[in-house]
């Protein structure tokens, strides 16, 4: 069976009536017209092989540039309404209003109008004026049934103590009628209010309170714990979990375990390539070297470097001496008395400086006899050298013995012993089953002979 071919009297119909109504609505009229049945789809396709479209009411622009250029002159000044009006008058063509709103985002041209609105500045024209004289007394008593007195709330106010839970799945209590200055809020937390009625505390904005059993409605106290935002950052950040009391214990440990290991692997350090001071960038997995360039020597055992002494950094008691050199080029310090006392024979005294000395890591500082002391009266250091590691920061007492048979006057300011900075590399102990062999071995004192 061959295809229909189309019948020109409805072509023409379908020309004359398809732009002009729904698809569906067509089809009723084409069925009235011609006596037979037409599905909107078969009217749809045979309208498309005629070139015949619906009339949606689109315009183009781009199409009808005089429009385009009557629009950029009508459109200051009017509103919508006039602008849709004028352009159908002249024409004929009926706009919508967003076909309007859109043109005038398009090329960027407004009004100028307020669309309705009160002008900025404009006065209400009853302001000032008692009701009575815009208002009829019927419509004056009509208002009053329907009135907002003061003291009145709204039909659906809920009771104090009323519960609701709130989009977060948490529990929520009214505790007051109002909004007050500072409390915006008539409903607070049902799990801070019973926590702080529980230990008898005030929380804080910066407090946090979190259900040891994961469920939002359980408010018991013996369920509920009390932790920092911080904290409750961290727990998150370290993935810690928690099902009970002894869990929520147990994760909170490790969570300040772990903060801590964090702050002291991210502390500053000294490189031991270069011996520059520096500090880890990535405290979780901290560099032992400042530089990969560092580092890849470090690896191949290059010797560590010691950092340059630019100075040593010291803290003065009251009345004390700032050690110093007694000449140009002195390899120690002077060590001066900051109190005066008595040595008598035999004994041991130990002496105040008033110094404290905060010696550079790779270095240490050692506290020596003065060889005039020693030699003219007799009063020498007792423990010498002293020794004065990196990390002590208390002040120096210098411990002197005096083995002469009178006793040894100290004066404050008098030069008691004597301060020298020397290197002193980290060297770790490692154990080997035998030692190499030496041309000395193991022979002791009085070897070489005399």
């Amino acid at each position: 069976m061959g295809r229909r071919r189309n019948d020109p009297a409805e072509d023409k119909w379908i020309r004359a009536n398809y732009p002009h109504h729904k698809v569906e609505e067509t089809a009723r009229l084409f069925e009235e017209r011609f006596g037979r049945p037409i599905k909107p789809a078969t009217l749809t396709a045979r309208a498309s092989d005629l070139g015949v479209h619906r009339n949606t009411g689109a315009v183009s622009w781009a199409a009808h540039p005089e429009w385009c250029e009557w629009m950029a002159g009508y459109i200051p000044g009017h509103s919508e309404q006039e602008i849709i009006a004028a352009f159908k008058e002249r024409w004929g063509v009926e706009l919508r209003v967003t076909q309007v709103a859109n043109f005038k985002t398009r090329f960027g041209i407004k009004s100028g109008t307020v669309g309705g609105r009160f002008v900025k500045g404009q006065v209400s024209r009853n302001k000032g004026r008692p009701q009575s004289e815009w208002m009829t007394p019927e419509a004056i008593e009509r208002t009053k049934a329907t009135r907002f007195k003061k003291h009145s709330f709204p039909h659906n106010t809920r009771p104090m103590g009323y519960e609701r839970v709130n989009v977060d799945g948490y529990i929520e209590i009214k505790v007051r009628e109002r909004r007050e200055p500072g409390k915006p809020n008539t409903f607070e937390l049902k799990q801070r209010l019973v926590y702080e009625q529980a230990h008898n505390v005030k929380l804080t904005s910066d407090d946090v309170i979190v259900f040891l059993d994961g469920d939002k409605l359980n408010c018991d106290p013996s369920n509920l714990a009390r932790l920092s935002h911080s904290e409750h950052a961290k727990m998150t950040t370290y993935k810690l979990t928690y099902s009970d009391r002894e869990t929520f214990d147990t994760a909170l440990n490790i969570m300040r375990l772990n903060d801590r290991v964090r702050s002291i692997t991210g502390r500053e350090r000294v490189c031991p390539v270069c011996g520059k001071t520096f500090k880890p960038a990535n405290p979780n997995n901290p560099a032992r070297c400042c530089s990969t360039k560092c580092a890849g020597e470090f690896k191949r055992g290059k010797p560590r470097k010691r950092k340059e002494l630019n100075g040593l950094h010291v803290n003065l008691e009251d009345g004390a001496a700032l050690p110093a050199y007694s000449r140009e080029d002195d390899a120690a310090l002077d060590l001066r008395a900051s109190e005066s006392c008595r040595i008598h024979a035999g004994r041991v005294r130990m002496v105040e400086t008033g110094v404290r000395i905060a010696v550079p890591r790779g270095y240490a500082a050692l506290v020596l006899p003065r060889s005039g002391m020693a030699c003219r009266d007799m009063v020498t250091v007792i423990n010498a050298p002293g020794l004065i590691d990196p990390n002590y920061r208390g002040t120096i007492k210098v411990g002197l013995i005096n083995h002469g048979g009178a006793s040894y006057d100290v004066q404050r300011g008098d030069r008691i012993a004597q301060l020298l900075i020397v290197p002193a590399p980290r060297i770790d102990a490692v154990e080997v089953a035998e030692l190499d062999s030496t041309e000395r071995g193991a022979d002791g004192f009085g070897s070489s002979g005399r």
